[in-house]
């Protein structure tokens, strides 16, 4: 009796599943008839796609344990809806669990694309050539082989630069007028590092552009990140050797150049009253996370020292606005004599070039995240224990000084930093920080003081008793007798 039973629910289901499939076969038929009428006539991509919202038909879609031949074939219409309604979470999803559909990276490749995602849609038009092996589309090619850029030789180069000669290894920085449309300046500077308040070189900010050109030599073929900032910009481009490579006001991309002379433009239009463009190039570095450098260098006998190097930049009144030039500095770094090898972090409020002096006992170096991408770093024995960290290590002053209790709502103040790094540095090294320095000096040697453990053990003791005292002192307690 127990087997009939089994029998007659097994067969229960088959029948309830083959009704259900049948249901959803007749609701996807009507449905992309309804479809293709709104596609083919009105090109209405998101009104199609609206016709399948808590369906049958998409639910069965989306849920890939539903297998329905008859949904076979309306498949690859159902991706290109999700395509052209920008649902790339959904592609992705079923990407996941549906590698062999070269539809799937196609177009999650289209919409990365779309997003100015260039790696993304790179890699994923890379798997859709793995797939689909043969009838290609021919922009996906031609995508791929130009790296993810768009063909375009600056016009403004002609009207503003003419046959002049674009300098080598530095930037050529032609600034014009909007209203009277003339060049009112040019100069030539190794970076574009450039601020300006209300007027530039005589000229209301508001209303300039201007066009920056330079070739550039790269010895090798090497990635860079590139990078640029502007909070001011009507329009921006950045053009690489005639395609441009982003039209962003702000982005930091990755990009590949091979060994020779590369020519790189900008085109800027201003639109208020504060002018700022700040461009960077820089080779990229693999980052490291904090668990990467705590197994490296987890209960290890070493010194830790910690450098906080703020770099300092002169600014000049130019036509009533100023103007602040930054270009990379070269601190000159002496590490003085110890006795256990030494490990030390560099952390810098911008982009430097370090240059490391007495590195016989140098054991590691962390370089710090800071405000730019990365750094070059120069040692006088041989040297390549270096790692780039996604941490920040920085902090203001030397240690916590001229703390107090502000006012009677027990709010407790001090006026640096130090001791939070400090106790960052060790919950992630495992390790007390031995030396500190803290300078904006283009020359020091390191550490410029010694860091005693117990005495920021007592430090840290005494405020605390000082904030508890603090939270004591509390309004609620004024009237008490």
């Amino acid at each position: 009796m127990k087997k009939l039973w089994m029998l007659l629910l097994i067969w229960s289901s088959v029948i309830y599943a083959d009704a259900q499939e049948d249901k959803v076969c007749k609701e996807a038929k009507d449905k992309f008839e309804q479809v293709d009428y709104l596609v083919n006539n009105f090109k209405e991509y998101s009104g199609a796609f609206a016709i399948f919202s808590r369906s049958n038909v998409a639910y069965s879609f989306k849920n890939t344990k539903i297998q329905y031949k008859c949904l076979n074939k309306y498949k690859d219409r159902w991706l290109y809806l999700l395509h052209k309604n920008n649902k790339l979470y959904l592609l992705e999803k079923l990407y996941r669990t549906d590698k062999t559909n070269y539809l799937l990276p196609l177009y999650i490749g289209h919409l990365a694309r779309k997003n100015n995602n260039t790696q993304k849609a790179l890699d994923n038009y890379n798997k859709y050539i793995t797939l689909k092996k043969d009838h290609l589309d021919k922009d996906v090619l031609k995508y791929i082989k130009s790296g993810g850029l768009i063909q375009h030789k600056s016009r403004w180069a002609k009207r503003l630069n003419g046959k002049s000669k674009i300098p080598r290894e530095k930037f050529k920085n032609i600034f014009f007028d909007l209203k009277d449309k003339t060049v009112f300046k040019t100069t030539q500077t190794k970076e574009l590092n450039l601020q300006s308040h209300f007027k530039l070189y005589g000229h209301n900010t508001a209303d300039i552009g201007s066009y920056h050109v330079g070739n550039f030599y790269i010895d090798k073929d090497t990635t860079y990140n590139i990078s640029l900032r502007t909070g001011n910009a009507r329009a921006c481009r950045v053009i690489v050797d005639n395609m441009i490579l982003s039209n962003k006001t702000r982005f930091k991309k990755k990009h590949s150049f091979k060994k020779g002379l590369h020519k790189i433009e900008i085109e800027f239009l201003n639109r208020n009253s504060s002018y700022d463009l700040n461009f960077d190039m820089s080779v990229y570095v693999e980052r490291h996370d904090d668990k990467f450098l705590k197994n490296l260098l987890n209960n290890q006998e070493f010194e830790l020292m910690l450098v906080n190097y703020q770099p300092s930049y002169k600014g000049s009144h130019q036509g009533g606005g100023l103007e602040i030039k930054k270009e990379t500095k070269s601190p000159e770094v002496t590490i003085k004599k110890s006795k256990k090898p030494v490990v030390l972090i560099l952390q810098s409020t911008a982009k430097v070039n370090w240059k490391l002096k007495n590195t016989k006992n140098l054991k590691a170096v962390i370089v710090g995240k800071h405000s730019t991408l990365t750094d070059t770093l120069a040692t006088d024995t041989k040297f390549d224990a270096i790692y780039h960290s996604k941490s920040n290590f920085r902090a203001k002053g030397q240690v916590l000084k001229n703390c107090r209790c502000i006012g009677a709502g027990g709010i407790y103040l001090c006026d640096t930093t130090f001791l939070s790094t400090y106790g960052k540095l060790k919950k992630l090294l495992g390790k007390s920080l031995d030396g500190y320095t803290y300078t904006s000096k283009e020359q020091f040697s390191v550490p410029q003081e010694s860091v005693d453990a117990n005495a920021i053990k007592m430090l840290n003791s005494k405020i605390e008793l000082d904030k508890k005292a603090c939270k004591e002192r509390q309004i609620d307690k004024v009237f008490n007798y």
